[in-house]
């Protein structure tokens, strides 16, 4: 193998004449020209590595190359092939200038030159009439030096004398007149030397100029159509990308190759110069690569100055990894070699680990995702403390593993060693472990580790600029819905507060309620009816005239009744003013601790905003100034508490100066003062005081509007039911204002989330592969986060209602769900209402009963709670919606999920450092790793390196693998683990790959005969 990393972009010039063409002398070549000439091939640049020597029937040219090259010359060189150009029987051109179709046969290395005179050349025969009349032909014969000369002179020696001296010698005359048969060429080529050792090619241009005439037509195309190439000389790349597109346009073969077609040295103006060649080949530097080239001409050949992946590589030399070593440890036991000496150089394409089941295929991705600090070593097959790592011996503490990259940059670790959380990720690994959980998860929210992967593909298309110095998509999520969920959260507080009004209003609109009241006014009115009854019988004043010391008594009485009414009513006025006061008091406890709440999120505020502002040149307090002086509040409360602590004082019935006790000191200086009295006068005072306390009780019965539990708080309770459903319809409309609100912010949300997808929906849109075979669809939009899990929990599925029944329950809920689209707000509404009204009410019936929604909750559940739930969209979130053939990720069967994470990674993740895959193919069926798999890895690897793990032959095989390793295990001494690698059409990795996924030979020549359709 010349290239143990594999297939490589290399210059090609499979066309460049030998001195003996450029001086056109075949009789010999001058030491001088050919010393130049061979300068001029040891000077070409370095991605020149093949180069076919092109000679006219004979192989001198090739020959002389090839012994200057045993000598130690061209050593930049890797490839010399032999090609003979040979002149068809086929013309094109005009009437006046005919010329003559190239054609061309280049032949591998490893013929003979002798084989390629005897059983080629010395083979083909060509015949001429050059006299008018002939009816034999003048010369015929097979090619051989000899022959050619000997037609020459039969042609000089067929013009008239004097026209003789314009010709050249006889052979180079006889040459420039041979014209072979395609038909001769072709039956010559089938001879058992030159199979799979030949390769034909046609000239574009002399091919061109055949007409497109009826009756050549079909030769015309079977000139080029039979032949494996097509060879141009052009004299930029732009030039000979257009030959190609011409022959594209003309339905026939395109397979072309830029070439020298070198008849002058470097240093010339002329486009046909050695080194003047713009064909690239990405395969081994042998002539099977050019056989493999010709299989795979879109992804193997290249028209240009340099391909694309060249320049990636030299560009961006830390994103390819050069190559792995692996060594055991000095004096480590046990002394088992496992990795010990392994050195692979890796292909900065594709390269494809094979092997047997249990090879070292896992641990060599394994070992690279290690050294690459890949996020998920975690999760390797391999390297694991149930294997390798085992800490019963932990092997893998035995050998130090080294990566380089093509900066030149090494990284060293022991194979034991774990990545570092900090550690910068230079490799993206997908292990098999992860293709299990992902493709077997059952989530269909953003939980998954579905979506947590889809989500780092994703914020690999948001610019630099645009993620904010956030490391993660959710992280940046957040940092942009920061204050919008903030706010959702005041509405949703609000939205509390409209509940718990309309809770209490419904339930005054119950008929219980309304009963209620009724018993209530009715309880009173009997009340006050045996209250009148006990109306104290009236007692006349007496009729006489007291005396004066009665009368003395008598304005004693009523003078120290009136001083007893003032202190009631000082006393209530003290009663009522401490509840004023209690009230002021809360009041001012609350606003308090509000204040200290406001302050710590304007602290919070600044703290947040200051820094963001000062790198605009801005000023936080020139925007905004805030003050907080807490004196009068506390000023306020400390002459409150001042007056409750004198209120206190009044209503003392231990203090002998309060209000109480003067009270309590009157009532008894009028008892006294009652008996000094005579009877009728006595009994006269004593009914004016029971007449005043039954006025007093009767008042209190009757009450008033703001008397909680009175007779007229009762009447006016039940006549502002009325006015109860306009309550409630402001209230209930007030909480529709309140959600749309809510929900107009989480729609904010939505649109945030679609300006950071777009680049991806843009992508989607615009690539084939992701748009017409995946059908994938991409959008954001407002969904259901959960809702029939957390409705549910408030649910006691045992009570009578529309949720009885847990099977029940749980279809009725699903279906509601399913028949709303929650990304508007009036449909997200009426999903909220209609719950709701699936609660109140018992919707199993024809004729639905009403049910109280408290009775229907599970203990420690509350209805203001669930009315919060419900209205304040706690259940609502915006995501991204990804759909493959109309389905969504939790609908598509493991094979599918599996299949599409792989696409995610190769065609949409922007990251273009090296990606490690291991056997994605275990849930997927062929013909899905042919149509999707196959295509997105091509096109992946243009630009990126792909190392990946598999036993299919689809993605090692189909794909053209630039590299092929094939891992080894032996254990008959001690546990070994080899690679060995190399370009897939490398005759001894083929074998390898025919036994590794083929079943070898004769199990694929087996299955190859059973498909006869094929």
């Amino acid at each position: 193998m010349r290239y143990p990393r594999g297939s490589l972009w290399w210059r090609w010039d499979l066309h460049v004449h030998s001195p003996a063409s450029l001086v056109q002398n075949y009789g010999g070549n001058t030491d001088e020209v050919w010393e130049r000439f061979l300068n001029d091939l040891e000077s070409l640049p370095e991605e020149f590595k093949v180069i076919g020597i092109n000679d006219y029937i004979f192989l001198e040219g090739y020959e002389r190359v090839r012994a200057e090259r045993e000598k130690g010359r061209l050593k930049n060189i890797d490839l010399v092939l032999p090609v003979i150009e040979l002149r068809l029987d086929k013309f094109g051109g005009s009437t006046h200038h005919l010329s003559r179709v190239n054609y061309h046969v280049i032949f591998s290395d490893e013929l003979p030159v002798d084989t390629i005179q005897h059983q080629f050349i010395n083979r083909l025969r060509f015949e001429s009439r050059l006299n008018p009349g002939d009816s034999n032909p003048t010369w015929s014969g097979v090619l051989t030096r000899e022959s050619i000369k000997d037609f020459g002179q039969a042609i000089i020696e067929s013009v008239p004398e004097a026209e003789r001296i314009r010709y050249a010698e006889p052979l180079i005359e006889g040459f420039n007149n041979i014209n072979c048969s395609l038909d001769d060429i072709r039956e010559t080529l089938k001879s058992p030397y030159f199979k799979n050792k030949v390769v034909t090619a046609v000239g574009k241009t002399e091919w061109a100029a055949i007409r497109w005439q009826e009756g050549s037509v079909a030769d015309k195309k079977d000139i080029i159509n039979g032949a494996k190439l097509v060879f141009t000389a052009a004299e930029n790349p732009e030039s000979c990308i257009e030959a190609r597109e011409s022959l594209k346009a003309s339905k026939v073969n395109s397979r072309l190759l830029d070439c020298s077609d070198a008849h002058d040295f470097q240093n010339s103006t002329q486009k046909d110069r050695i080194g003047n060649c713009f064909t690239w080949i990405n395969a081994d530097t042998e002539f099977v690569g050019l056989l493999q080239a010709i299989e795979e001409p879109e992804g193997r050949i290249y028209l240009g100055h340099e391909p694309d992946q060249r320049q990636r590589l030299k560009g961006n030399p830390t994103k390819y990894i050069k190559g792995i070593t692996i060594k055991k440890v000095e004096n480590s036991t046990p002394d088992e070699p496992w990795f010990d000496g392994t050195n692979i150089e890796l292909n900065p394409g594709l390269v494809a680990v094979i092997g047997n089941k249990g090879s070292g295929k896992s641990a060599f991705v394994d070992i690279v995702g290690l050294l690459g600090n890949t996020a998920r070593h975690k999760d390797a097959s391999f390297l694991n403390a149930e294997r390798f790592c085992h800490s019963a011996d932990n092997k893998a503490r035995q050998f130090i593993a080294e990566l380089s990259w093509e900066s030149g940059s090494k990284v060293e670790k022991g194979l034991h060693e774990d990545v570092s959380p900090e550690s910068v990720e230079a490799v993206t690994y997908i292990p098999q472990k992860l293709f299990d959980e992902i493709c077997n998860e059952l989530a269909s929210t953003e939980l998954g580790s579905f979506d947590k992967e889809l989500k780092r593909v994703i914020f690999s298309h948001v610019g630099e600029a645009d993620r904010l110095g956030c490391a993660t998509l959710d992280d940046l999520l957040d940092y942009r819905t920061d204050e919008l969920n903030n706010a959702i959260v005041q509405h949703q507080t609000e939205l509390s507060h409209v509940n718990r009004d309309i809770i209490e209003l419904e339930a005054q609109a119950t008929p219980e309620y309304r009963q209620q009241l009724t018993n209530h006014i009715a309880q009173a009115e009997v009340e006050l009816a045996t209250h009148d009854e006990t109306r104290p019988d009236e007692v006349p004043a007496p009729p006489e005239q007291p005396d004066a010391a009665m009368q003395e008594t008598l304005t004693e009485v009523d003078g120290r009744e009136r001083e007893y009414q003032t202190a009631l009513g000082g006393i209530e006025a003290a009663e009522k003013q401490q509840v004023v006061l209690a009230r002021e008091v809360a009041i001012l406890d609350r606003i308090e601790p509000r204040l200290t709440n406001f302050q710590r999120s304007y602290e919070t505020f600044v703290s947040e905003t200051e820094t963001e502002l000062q790198t605009l040149d801005l000023q936080l307090e020139d925007i905004l100034a805030v003050s907080i002086n807490r004196t009068p509040l506390r000023t306020a409360r400390g002459a409150r508490q001042e007056l409750q602590q004198n209120l206190a004082t009044h209503l003392d019935e231990e203090n002998p100066d309060s209000l109480v006790s003067l009270r309590n000191r009157l009532s008894g200086l009028i008892d006294g003062l009652k008996q000094k009295l005579d009877e009728p006068n006595r009994k006269y005072q004593n009914y004016q005081g029971t007449l005043k306390q039954w006025t007093e009780k009767r008042a209190a019965i009757v009450g008033s509007i703001d008397n909680v539990g009175t007779l007229e708080y009762y009447k006016a309770q039940l006549a502002a039911l009325d006015n109860l459903p306009t309550l409630l319809e402001e209230r209930r409309n007030r909480r529709r204002t309140i959600a749309r609100q809510i929900h107009s912010l989480i729609a904010e949300i939505a649109n945030l989330y679609r300006q950071l997808y777009d680049p991806v929906q843009q992508f989607i849109s615009e690539h084939e592969i992701a748009r017409h075979q995946l059908n994938l669809e991409f959008d954001v939009s407002v969904v259901d986060a959960g809702f029939e899990a957390l409705f549910l929990d408030w649910i006691n599925k045992g009570r009578i209602g529309s949720f009885a029944g847990v099977s029940e329950a749980t279809s009725r809920t699903r279906a509601m769900v399913n028949r709303y689209d929650f990304n508007t707000a009036d449909s997200s509404i009426a999903f909220a209402e209609e719950i709701l009204n699936n609660l109140q009410y018992d919707c199993r019936m024809a004729e639905p009963p009403t049910v109280k929604v408290a009775d229907q909750l599970r203990t420690g559940k509350t209805e203001q709670s669930l009315l919060d739930f419900l209205f304040g969209f706690q259940y609502l979130k915006p995501r991204y919606l990804l759909r493959m053939d109309n389905r969504e990720l939790h609908q598509l069967s493991p094979g599918e999920k599996g299949a599409l994470l792989v696409v995610f990674y190769l065609l949409v993740d922007r990251n273009d450092h090296p990606l490690l895959i291991d056997q994605p193919e275990e849930n997927l069926d062929n013909e899905t790793i042919v149509d999707l798999l196959v295509p997105s890895i091509r096109e992946a690897k243009r630009r990126r390196q792909i190392v990946i793990v598999t036993h299919n032959p689809n993605l090692a095989v189909v794909c053209d693998a630039d590299q092929v390793i094939y891992a080894k295990k032996s254990m008959q001494e001690l546990p070994r683990i080899e690679y060995e690698s190399g370009a897939f059409e490398n005759p001894p990795i083929q074998d390898r790959a025919i036994d590794v996924l083929e079943g070898k030979p004769p199990a694929f020549k087996n299955r190859s005969s059973k498909y006869q359709r094929i």
